[in-house]
């Protein structure tokens, strides 16, 4: 197969092409700071942007993290849509308010609300303020725009170093099960790239921007710094602007690369003979170019939430995961040798992690060749994902990679056992686990055994026996709420809400997804994390590891 140029690039009548190239022969596009001095300067020539009359300026929190941000709702007061727009300036210049126009514009064009982040600027505040702020503006969008906005129809946006925070953003959203909530990503001529080791990356490894915004990161291919190392699976669709003169062309075509072969929808449009930064120039070229992403947006949120579903953590990671592929994974567990490390290096790990992670601590530990990366590839989701007991396990994984070991005594029980009688039925009584054995009993079994095997006084010998307290299901039932959360599907999404209501709530959701196939897997798969995790968390807390592997 061959790929041109011509292929991929918007055409364009000849007139608007000769206008615009006339434009950037009159107007040299200019380079940006090359130093802390130039930056100061660059700051202060900057043109004070003619705020919006109607901006609401506010700061919202979420989780202790604040942020300020500027809210202009349509001239109409029709809002069909919420758009988070990240404005650029390589993370160094620029502010919110510089956007208000062409926001102003985007929502009475299409009837939205379009949302400015305030974000923090480098150097002074370097990684990861910038990520942290707009993480923060989308969690709280996300939070709050159907109570207060009238829709759950939201797009995320962004110009130049706003694109790869807009992806950054995506990307912590899908480690938190969000990342559904998103209909679309409108990006910029986005960096993806911020580490020098691609080629593209290596373009612009003299730029200033780098220095000031990542400076003091050892690792500048984490995800979160450059979003073209990311595992990029499980995001919402992407449309890729950018221009055929722009440095970040290759960048943008590699990105577009990626995001497709992790199963993403992507479009990538470049329009001809146009440098960087060129929707922002009055050019005809930029006219058609915004004509374009507003009308892609428009398409995105009528569809509303994205058409392909969310799995366990609400991207579409655990769509990795069949029941073949998973009686594959068991096998591997269960050896922990080379064929679990070349599992994990080619599929997704979000839905697995749990169940993967002590396996991979004993692979690590036996000096398994390439285990250390994966090691350290689910230590990093772990800690992004945060769910129960994700935190233990990553410092167990990051403690056999070389970091500080928790001081946690070995038990001889697995961890579904442990969550067996954590959250079992609560007409069973309280647990035990016998340390010599790691047998799990539940109070309803030593009172069937009764004294012919043990007796009352022994039960109290804390060196024999391990108290479990039976918590119910309540964690069970919020999974489930959860998981409802990620579903797209919205037939099924109602038939799910129905069955979540009254007694008997588990058997019936189980039930209707029975029949939806695919779903019932990401689940299982879903519930059972949740339960391996909470259960670690327990353990962890009374001072025990799980010395076994999750059973199969």
């Amino acid at each position: 197969m061959q790929l041109r140029m011509s292929d991929i690039t918007v055409p364009v009548p000849e007139g608007d092409l000769a206008e615009s190239l006339a434009y950037y022969r009159d107007t040299p596009t200019g380079r940006g700071p090359r130093d802390g001095d130039e930056l100061a300067a660059a700051r202060r020539k900057q043109v004070r942007a003619v705020p919006d009359a109607h901006a609401i300026v506010e700061t919202v929190e979420v989780d202790a993290q604040s942020v300020p941000v500027r809210i202009i709702p349509p001239t109409d007061g029709r809002v069909r849509g919420v758009h988070l727009n990240i404005h650029g300036g390589g993370f160094y210049l620029g502010s919110a308010v510089q956007d208000d126009i062409r926001n102003r514009r985007l929502a009475d064009d299409l009837g939205i609300v379009v949302v400015g982040v305030e974000y923090r600027l480098a150097p002074e505040d370097p990684w990861p303020a910038a990520p942290d702020d707009c993480e923060t503006a989308m969690r709280w969008l996300i939070g709050c725009a159907h109570d207060r906005f009238g829709t759950d129809r939201i797009t995320i946006g962004g110009f130049s170093a706003g694109a790869t925070l807009a992806v950054t953003t995506l990307l912590r959203l899908r480690d938190h099960s969000l990342a559904h909530h998103v209909a679309g990503a409108a990006l910029h001529f986005g960096t993806w790239d911020l580490s020098a080791t691609t080629p593209a990356g290596r373009l612009i490894s003299d730029e200033y921007f780098l220095e000031a915004y990542v400076g003091g990161v050892s690792d500048r291919t984490i995800p979160d710094v450059s979003p073209a190392f990311a595992d990029l699976s499980g995001l919402p669709p992407v449309l890729l602007v950018v221009g055929e003169r722009d440095v970040l062309l290759d960048d943008n075509i590699a990105m577009a690369a990626r995001l497709a072969l992790a199963d993403n929808d992507v479009d990538i449009r470049i329009y001809p003979g146009v440098p960087h930064g060129f929707t922002g120039h009055p050019t005809p070229i930029a006219t058609a170019a915004v004509g374009d992403v507003t009308e892609w947006l428009r398409q995105r949120l009528e569809s509303g939430r994205p058409t392909t579903p969310s799995p366990d953590t609400g991207d579409q990671s655990g769509r990795a995961w069949d029941d073949a592929s998973l009686k594959e994974l068991r096998r591997a567990v269960a050896a922990s040798g080379p064929e679990l490390v070349d599992l994990l290096k080619q599929r997704p790990v979000h839905a697995v992690l749990q169940y993967v992670g002590d396996a991979v601590t004993s692979a690590v530990e036996n000096k398994v060749a390439g285990a250390d990366d994966v090691a350290a590839k689910c230590a990093n989701a772990l800690r992004a994902r945060g769910w129960d007991g994700d935190d233990e396990l990553a410092a167990q994984l990051e403690g056999v990679l070389g970091g500080p070991t928790p001081m946690l005594r070995p038990i001889a029980v697995t961890l579904e056992d442990i969550a067996d009688l954590l959250e079992g039925d609560l007409r069973n009584g309280d647990g035990y686990i016998d340390l010599q054995t790691g047998m799990p009993w539940e109070q309803s079994m030593l009172d069937d055994v009764g004294s012919d095997m043990f007796d009352e006084d022994e039960l109290e010998d804390s060196d024999r026996w391990f108290f479990v307290e039976n918590t119910g299901s309540r964690s069970g039932y919020r999974d489930m709420e959860d998981f409802l959360d990620s579903v797209v599907d919205e037939a099924l999404v109602e038939k799910l809400s129905i069955a979540l209501a009254g007694k008997g709530a588990f058997r019936r959701f189980k039930d209707v997804l029975f029949d939806s196939g695919y779903e019932f897997i990401r689940y299982r798969m879903f519930s059972a994390e949740r339960k391996r995790g909470r259960a670690r968390q327990w353990l962890s807390n009374k001072g025990y590891r799980s010395e076994e592997r999750s059973a199969t």
